[in-house]
């Protein structure tokens, strides 16, 4: 290269460079949030308590920070959308089956037994047997 030209790159360079710090924001901003969202979609796994043809209900993470144990019940509609319908919060992991829960009108009831750990009753488990009632958005 000659040594004119190797002096119009190197200046070219202040010339462009708004044009590449407005494209390389746009990439991190809007799409990089856009392929960030779709990575992470593939990658990052749901956990999921319980599923039918009707709702869905996972657990929601909250980070390192967080509270434990909330959950999001979620309503399928039309099998690609999704409406979530209720969140509640628990201060143990649940784990439902499929007899566990029952939908009527606008009411969630999820049965469950609880294993409850009492060092003072000689090292037993004792099981509760409880339902939550959840109340559902529309």
């Amino acid at each position: 290269m000659k040594p004119f030209k190797k002096r119009a790159l190197y200046f070219s360079i202040y010339i462009f460079s708004p044009v590449f710090i407005f494209i390389s924001w746009l990439i991190d901003g809007i799409f990089g949030a856009i392929l960030g969202s779709i990575f992470l979609f593939f990658f990052v796994p749901n956990d999921n308590r319980f599923e039918n043809d009707q709702i869905q209900i996972n657990r929601k993470t909250a980070g390192l920070l967080g509270a434990c144990c909330k959950y999001e019940v979620i309503e399928k509609k039309y099998f690609l959308f999704e409406k979530n319908v209720a969140e509640f919060q628990f201060e143990s992991n649940l784990y439902f089956r499929k007899e566990d829960i029952q939908i009527k009108k606008d009411t969630l009831k999820m049965h469950l037994i609880l294993k409850n750990y009492h060092p003072q009753e000689d090292d037993h488990y004792i099981t509760t047997d409880t339902i939550i009632y959840t109340v559902l958005k529309h």
